[in-house]
């Protein structure tokens, strides 16, 4: 099974390694560097897909606490700035206001943006944790192996 996209996993390497006594350690070698930069491609993959969707979050809930600010402050600024008692910013302003704030939470749950930033940086976390545990585990074998070739056991 080769690759079929761009940004699909890579099996064809696995395809071609032989398990002989004399190739073994060659081969688990391959496995090793093969899984590794597989993961480091999914770990750029992740931060690269991340940044949009950060962006257009941070954006949306911006707008939303500006938003919300502005309908807070509109009825105190209504009362401080009158002209013969009637206020000189109409309240109906405030409303407005809010409902844009709330507009702007819902397009982000709506599109996503949000939940979808912390879902690609939960999971690049977790795949680098994996790598790293794995990489570990690698080297621990190695210092077990003390040189030798492993065996079939």
């Amino acid at each position: 099974m080769a690759k079929t996209r761009d940004n699909d996993l890579d099996t064809g390497l696995l395809e071609k390694l032989s398990w002989t006594p004399d190739e073994r350690m060659d081969s688990l070698e391959k496995v090793f560097r093969h899984v590794s930069g597989e993961a480091y491609h999914a770990i750029v993959w992740y931060l690269d897909k991340k940044r949009p969707k950060r962006i257009g979050a941070r954006a949306l809930r911006l707008g939303a606490i500006v938003g919300t600010t502005v309908a807070g402050i509109m009825p105190l600024l209504a009362q401080i700035y009158t002209i013969n008692g009637q206020p000189r910013i109409a309240l109906a302003w405030s409303s407005v206001a809010l409902v844009l704030a709330v507009a702007l939470i819902g397009l982000d749950r709506f599109f996503g943006l949000s939940s979808a930033w912390m879902r690609f940086l939960t999971t690049e976390i977790q795949i680098r944790n994996t790598l790293q545990t794995f990489q570990l585990d690698w080297e621990i074998q190695r210092a077990i192996w003390k040189g030798m070739p492993p065996t079939d056991e």
